[in-house]
């Protein structure tokens, strides 16, 4: 299980470009099996591919498991209290990100307001050399779930900011100055100052009265979030900027490379991409045909 102390770590942390497994797990797969153990930075690990196994392991979180993070992840996302949490504050998470990133709300709004704000963008990449779609799309997708989570627009280097953190997520856990993860500490640190500020300023003016007078209730997911800090126990003033924070960070390394991918798999098959292109040129003719 490699070097002594450090076990396979230095593997592991191995930066990959390619869009397969990691070679970590590619490699000790096939010398294993899908169930294999190893040793990372000090610590027994086992690695399970098995599907089966892995879901009846995430149905026993909290029962006959405890969820285990690298410390470079589990420092740079995750706040103490996160870690005592349970299926309840999963299940009101889950149920209050639907009521606004759901199926309804990307009907009712989310969708016009998303196509305006890729076009734009797309406008703006036709004036560049070339396009990096992946760091490209993180500000973009910032700026939106900003605007969604809490109605706010950040300064602009924030969403790059947040880029670089994700390269840095998954380094060697060194808090010395000049080091990947240092850096990566100091952008989540910059992170949560801007949603303590933001959650602090909505909480001024909150009032459970939409008619009260000088009333700042927006309608977002902070919204919901103010109104619940009193009444849920895990929902406290020092919890919900991380929370916040979390969300943000989860939405653009999910969505970011999953666009990237679907770039370059429409550029690598033009016969797809042309039946996209006519349908979507076939949408804006009947939307215009039904608008007059």
């Amino acid at each position: 299980m490699g070097f002594p102390l450090i076990g396979e770590t230095l593997s592991f942390f191995v930066t990959s470009n390619s869009i397969d497994m990691h070679p970590f797990v590619n490699e000790r797969l096939k010398r294993y099996g899908p169930l294999f153990k190893t040793n990372i930075a000090g610590r027994p690990v086992a690695v399970s591919s098995d599907p089966e196994f892995n879901y009846f392991v995430l149905q026993q979180k909290g029962k006959l498991i405890e969820l285990y993070y690298v410390d470079s992840f589990s420092q740079t996302v995750h706040n103490d209290n996160l870690r005592n949490l349970g299926g309840y504050f999963q299940r009101y998470l889950r149920r209050s990100i639907l009521r606004h990133f759901g199926h309804e709300p990307l009907k009712r709004k989310l969708l016009s307001e998303f196509e305006d704000v890729i076009n734009h963008e797309l406008h703006k990449w036709t004036n560049l050399p070339e396009v990096d779609v992946k760091r490209q799309t993180v500000p973009m997708l910032f700026d939106l779930t900003s605007q969604i989570l809490m109605s706010h627009k950040p300064e602009k280097n924030l969403g790059e900011d947040l880029n670089n953190m994700l390269q840095s997520i998954m380094t060697f856990p060194l808090y010395i100055p000049g080091t990947a993860f240092y850096k990566c500490i100091q952008k989540k640190r910059k992170a949560i100052k801007l949603t303590t500020w933001v959650l602090e300023e909505r909480m001024k003016g909150y009032s459970y009265d939409n008619s009260a007078e000088g009333c700042n209730r927006k309608g977002d997911f902070l919204d919901e979030i103010v109104g619940d800090i009193g009444k849920e126990a895990f929902l406290t003033k020092e919890f919900v900027p991380f929370l916040l924070f979390g969300l943000l960070l989860a939405t653009v390394e999910t969505i970011s490379p999953t666009t990237t991918l679907a770039t370059m798999y429409l550029l690598d098959n033009p016969s797809a991409l042309q039946q996209l292109t006519v349908r979507s040129f076939l949408y804006m003719i009947l939307t215009y045909y039904y608008c007059f």
